[in-house]
């Protein structure tokens, strides 16, 4: 009983000093890290493995991201000059951005738009 009475203190010491030690803590990545396919140009077998690629390396540098295929991106005239239609697409992945993680507080990430139809991509990080 005596060594139990003295063991107690030891116990509670140790767990007590392993709390105070510092740790790394990962939040967990967002649902919405993923590849967004909206021109089926990859097939559902080939969407999952990019899928858990991405994920994968979200979790890994504890950073957002996601990747947008579409053909719907803004309407830009032919006659834009090079940094009217640099202007516009940054715009643009800036609201995909904001649509896909705003909401998930901010944490960082990043999101790369391609538009197939316009033949332009951008990248957005959320960063105004």
């Amino acid at each position: 009983m005596k060594k139990l009475k003295l063991l107690i203190p030891l116990l509670v010491s140790v767990f007590f000093i392993i709390g105070l030690m510092p740790c790394t803590v990962y939040a967990e990545v967002s649902e919405k890290c993923a590849v967004y396919d909206y021109i089926d140009c990859f097939s559902s077998d080939e969407r999952e493995s990019l899928d858990l690629l991405i994920k994968g390396k979200a979790e890994e540098i504890d950073f957002d991201i996601a990747v947008v295929f579409t053909d719907q991106g803004p309407y830009i005239p032919d006659s834009y000059t090079d940094d009217e239609v640099s202007l516009i697409t940054k715009e643009y992945a800036d609201d995909v951005y904001d649509s896909l993680f705003v909401n998930d507080g901010y944490r960082g990430g990043i999101v790369l738009v391609v538009d197939y139809y316009h033949s332009f991509f951008s990248i957005s990080t959320g960063l105004k």
